[in-house]
This record gives C-alpha cells, structure tokens and sequence, in this order.
C-alpha cells in the first residue's frame, strides 16, 4: 500500500476552560508548514492540477458568491490548491499565506496565480473589498484566539458577502468521549509547548463571528475518518493505513468510502464548514 503521512500531532488534552480538544506535538508556525509542504515544481504542478474534490469547493462557492461580484481571498492558502479551483472556475481570486517559502515557491512555479505573503491578522487590502473570503483549517492554530483574523475578515468582507470558514471541531464523536472522561484534562495557565491546534467547539464560533457582523447561514460536517485517527487505541494504526492510502486499489477505496460513510452517520467528523453572511456595517460588532 502506498502511504504517506505527515502528522505533527502527538498528544490530545481536554482544555478544562472550555471544553475542547488542545493538540500538541509540532508548534504551527511558518517553519513547520514550509517543511511540511516543502515545494517544488513537480509538487506545485500536481497540488494546482485539477481535482474533483477541490474543484467541487469553487462549485460550493457559486452558491453564495457570483465571479462577478468580485474579488474571493483565500486566508492561508497553503499550496495554491483552492485559488487555482476558484482561478478555474472563473472567480478573481488571491491567496494569502505566512509561511515565506511556500509563497515563494508558489510565485516562482505558479506566477499565474495571485499568491500573497501576508499576517490574516493585518491584511493589506481596503476595507469592504472582498465579495468572499474563504477560511481552511485556520482559526483553530491560534492560542490566544481568531479574534484579530474574525476583526480583518469583518473588516475587508463587504456587507452581504460570504465568509466560508471551517475548522476541527468538537464533533458529537469527541464530546462523547470527553463526558466519559476519556480525554486528559487540563486546566492551562499559559500556551503549553508544542501547541499545535484546537478542536473547537461550533456554538462557541458562531456566537463569537456574530460579535464581529456574521450571521450563521449554514453548515456541514466532513471529513469522518479523519476524524477518527488517533482516537481508537490499537485500531488507530489500521485507520490510519486506510485514511493515508494514495494507491489506485479499487477495492480498498471502497473500504475507504463504505468506512467513512458510515462513521459519518457516527458523528465522528474532523472538521465542520460554516458559512457566515456580513451583515451591514450599520449594525452593532466589535
């Protein structure tokens, strides 16, 4: 079977304050992400080719944003992967990311993609400038909080456009097991070393974007088996073969999609996209 995994996560504690997961292992900075995703021109070339999954998020797009209502920012864009699908499907679309050699390497091998090194905290765009800004796997790498990212997304999202924002959440899988106490806890004092993510919790999020102008409009768990890795003791190994597998089998893709389908019905998802309207800018946010 052909595998690859690149986890920087080793150990997961229940945050006491809150209720939710705290990942540990390998620190998300801009070092760790330019080690993980280490580009060159043959990596570049496959992660902007066309793929049915990505591609299917720029679909997803169209719902709620028409190219034609303007610019579409992706916040941490990471190889370029979702700009070249919105880039594809029409849309003006810049990706902006902290980590120095990966946008190196993007504007180097990709330069017909609009491709930023930049702070999600301080973004040098005008305010009200964005129709969509879309957010992957992001606002859960911050110890202190997605408050300074939630204040520039409100900032440069005009009113009645989209933000689409998904992060690991604290599935119905992962609250089960934290009410049985088979999480560690924690009650932390200051950032512990190593911290990686949070698995957050969705009401949390919601009531805190709409102190910034979002309205919750809808959203949707994914990524099942994902979120099942490094949950299960002994039977994590056999998951993780399965979930990392890159081979063309036809029989254990299926054993892949039959897995996830079920452990969907399960409520063990990783992550949960929501997407959030602005409101106007005449009502009450911080």
């Amino acid at each position: 079977m052909k595998i690859i995994s690149d986890n920087p996560v080793t150990e997961r504690v229940l945050d006491a304050r809150n209720g939710e997961l705290v990942y540990l292992g390998s620190s998300s900075t801009p070092d760790l992400w330019d080690a993980l995703w280490s580009l060159d021109r043959a990596t570049v070339d496959a992660a902007i080719a066309p793929s049915p999954g990505i591609d299917a998020l720029a679909k997803f797009t169209k719902r709620f944003v028409s190219p034609d209502d303007g610019l579409v920012v992706e916040g941490g864009c990471g190889k370029g992967q979702f700009v070249a699908a919105l880039s594809r499907a029409g849309f003006q679309a810049i990706g902006i990311d902290f980590a120095p050699e990966t946008v190196c390497a993007l504007n180097t091998f990709a330069p017909q993609l609009d491709i930023r090194h930049g702070d999600l905290r301080a973004i040098d765009l005008p305010d009200a400038s964005v129709a969509g800004y879309w957010s992957l796997g992001v606002i859960e790498h911050f110890w202190d909080g997605y408050e300074p990212l939630a204040r520039e997304m409100s900032r440069v999202i005009q009113d009645g456009g989209f933000l689409f924002c998904s992060f690991p959440y604290m599935s119905p899988f992962r609250r089960g097991k934290a009410w049985l106490g088979l999480y560690p806890k924690k009650n932390f004092h200051k950032e512990p070393e190593g911290f990686y993510q949070f698995a957050l919790r969705q009401d949390l999020v919601v009531l805190r974007m709409a102190d910034f102008g979002f309205k919750f409009v809808e959203s949707a768990p994914s990524s099942a088996l994902k979120g099942i890795l490094g949950e299960c003791g002994c039977f994590s190994f056999l998951l993780e073969r399965l979930y990392y597998y890159l081979g063309t089998s036809i029989f254990v893709r299926a054993i892949r999609r039959g897995v996830e389908t079920v452990l969907g019905l399960l409520g063990t998802s990783h992550s949960i996209k929501i997407v959030f309207q602005r409101q106007s800018r005449g009502m009450n946010c911080a």
